[in-house]
């Protein structure tokens, strides 16, 4: 069984109203299975955070005709969200049989099914199976992207139509191979029909490059690079990936357990981590929103004061940039050049573009219309988790905001401290925004949401605890916004793991925490993103994020 991540950063006007911009682990089934041990073993699995989600290839039962598949009362059972297949290589009266049982599952389930739909996939590696390389490699038969854009329009026609139409926001996609996605004849008249594009991505298979399991991540990131640049607007799924355990070996890959070992716990995690970090691709406009609420202009203002003694002459690292909240406004505090970084495509071109400058609206237009302004600010997209000397560096300030939350556990926040560390000067300073210092981080929590409930929280962002995790809580963010919904994952580690990975990472300078503190004319009535009274005071009790400044 391959390790798979859901990845699904749903369209930003979609109304789902709970899955937008999540993230799905799972595993991928086929038919004829016991899926209600399945899922609960994979709920379960030692060492792990929770496996809930699965994918499937087929609607249909294994052994008739055109009854669901028994995945779908074991998901309800056990709460596993389910990224559905239609098998689309046989034919249309085949495919109309795997219609017949989605419209049976609609209808019997109703929306206990449907609020677990992830997404639907028409089809899987149909066209890689097509393809040359399918052919000679002996594949099973495949189809044309003239079928698959029928049976697309098919599907859309079933999930808009059946039991008042509960099913007709669930995305509708296409899974292949990278390559295929990438140079398949009349591909893009494929993903224009398509709400989202599944990858399948092996290294293993890669027998022309250094296809180790060593080398795999490497591998992988160049796939779905491809597979981005080949998507346009369209939001990718990584939908497979993983390492066989027997066989025979191809190119420098051996599958044997110890390697698929060495590949699947460093990818797992940093997959799921990089699908995390790319989150923001498709939640920019509601994120940008939320980022004028009366916190988002506190918190800029915090930064401002924190900054003021350091950036004067300076050249600024900023990780995990966005759509440029902070980025220009560095030239404005007195910093020489800035070197901006994300994961996030979408994200690097809006702040890019000057668009999303500062979304509080305080760095100066004079900055953002300077040419020269302009050129002193550059941008590089690459993954601020893992540990790399960035062009420029080592730099005096790096600055990096809601990016040590996405760390899952002690290591990952080593491996981003250690990225810190390699790119700042020595004597330089790191100055973060991130979760607030806490060593009962369930506790915090809790009492944020005592404090300032649902469903306004802090600047229309509240928080729910998803499951405790070794070094703390992993919890999920959701917020409302007349644009769409913003919905995220990410993690509140102990204060004390968050010191230690600094220290070990070779951050041994002056180590401080700062909080929220609230600007006097907010509390006059003068300040920005029209919080309440009550709302502005409560900062003063319960803080809403924490300020971590650490000389190197």
């Amino acid at each position: 069984m391959f390790f798979s991540i859901l990845f699904t950063p749903f369209i930003g006007l979609s109304l789902i109203p709970s899955t937008f911009g999540a993230v799905y682990k799972g595993f991928n089934y086929g038919a004829g299975i016991d899926f209600l041990t399945s899922f609960r073993t994979a709920q379960t699995l030692v060492g792990t955070s929770a496996f809930n989600s699965a994918r499937l290839y087929t609607m249909i039962e294994n052994g008739t005709v055109n009854s669901p598949t028994s995945a779908i009362p074991a998901a309800i059972a056990t709460n596993t969200s389910l990224l559905l297949g239609l098998y689309c290589s046989a034919g249309q009266r085949a495919f109309e049989n795997e219609t017949i049982a989605l419209t049976a599952a609609i209808t019997v389930y109703g929306q206990r099914f449907v609020d677990l739909i992830a997404g639907v996939s028409v089809g899987s590696e149909d066209l890689y199976r097509s393809s040359p390389i399918g052919i000679q490699n002996d594949s099973p038969p495949g189809d044309t992207v003239a079928n698959l854009t029928s049976y697309i329009k098919q599907t859309r026609n079933v999930l808009q139509t059946t039991n008042n139409g509960i099913a007709s926001s669930v995305p509708i996609g296409h899974v292949d191979t990278w390559q295929i996605w990438q140079s398949y004849p009349n591909i893009s008249a494929l993903i224009s029909a398509i709400d989202f594009m599944g990858v399948d991505a092996y290294p293993y298979w890669q027998k022309n490059d250094t296809n180790t399991p060593d080398n795999g991540r490497a591998l992988f990131d160049q796939a779905y690079q491809a597979t981005l640049a080949a998507a346009g607007n369209v939001p990718v799924w990584i939908t497979e990936t993983g390492w066989p355990t027997s066989g025979g070996a191809f190119g420098d890959a051996v599958p044997n357990p110890a390697n698929a070992q060495r590949f699947c716990p460093q990818s797992s995690q940093q997959l799921i981590q990089f699908a995390m970090s790319t989150q923001y691709n498709s939640i920019q406009a509601p994120y940008d929103f939320i980022r004028k609420k009366s916190i988002a202009h506190i918190e800029h203002a915090n930064i401002h004061t924190t900054l003021t003694p350091y950036i004067h002459n300076t050249r600024v690292l900023e990780l995990a940039c966005g759509s440029g909240f902070y980025t220009y406004d560095f030239l404005a505090w007195g910093a020489t050049s800035v070197l901006a970084v994300d994961i996030s495509p979408v994200m690097i071109s809006q702040a890019r573009d000057g668009g999303g400058s500062s979304p509080v609206g305080t760095t100066p237009a004079s900055v953002l219309r300077d040419e020269g302004a302009r050129k002193a600010v550059d941008f590089l997209l690459a993954d601020c988790s893992r540990p790399e000397a960035y062009p420029g560096g080592p730099f005096d300030i790096v600055f990096g905001a809601w990016l040590l939350n996405y760390a899952p556990d002690r290591k990952s926040l080593v491996d981003m401290f250690r990225n810190v560390a390699l790119n700042l000067k020595d004597g330089g300073r790191f100055v973060s925004i991130t979760v607030p210092p806490a060593e009962v981080p369930v506790a915090a929590m809790e009492a944020e949401n005592r404090i300032r409930p649902p469903p306004e929280g802090s600047g229309g962002l509240y928080y729910w605890h998803n499951h405790d995790v070794e070094d703390g809580v992993y919890f999920h963010v959701k917020g409302h916004s007349p644009v769409g919904d913003v919905d995220f994952d990410c993690y509140w580690l102990r204060q004390s793991v968050y010191e230690a990975a600094a220290r070990e990472a070779g951050l041994k300078g002056e180590l401080r925490w700062g909080k929220t503190e609230v600007p006097e004319r907010w509390l006059r009535g003068e300040g920005e993103g029209g919080a309440s009274l009550k709302e502005l005071e409560s900062y003063g009790e319960v803080t809403n994020y924490g300020v971590l400044v650490i000389e190197k």
